[in-house]
């Protein structure tokens, strides 16, 4: 998301992309709860800064819980590297 028009003080890179992939994987895993229903851009933005996540229905394998709590840690230093989260993903899959 870029504010004020200055796309060079947006940062991206692979953990920006690793929070994407685990946010649509979220919304495979959870497609009944919309996650910030009724709420501006900004307050989504805000919410994310502020480490807020989208909720983890208790039914949720554990492992399934590790792979997106890892994937959108706050930190981007701390979120899964691909590779990993690939081979997470295989093998929770080789599980069902």
């Amino acid at each position: 998301m870029i504010f004020g028009g200055n796309s060079k003080s947006a940062v991206y890179g692979t953990p920006a992309d690793v929070y994407s992939i685990t946010i649509a994987l979220w919304h495979i895993l959870v497609p009944w709860v919309p996650p910030w229903s009724g709420r501006s851009h900004f307050d989504v933005y805000t919410e994310i800064f502020q480490g807020h996540r989208p909720p983890l229905p208790d039914r949720l394998a554990p492992g399934l819980v590790d792979l997106l709590r890892r994937g959108w840690a706050p930190e981007r230093r701390d979120r899964l590297p691909v590779d990993t989260m690939a081979k997470m993903v295989h093998e929770l899959w080789l599980l069902t």
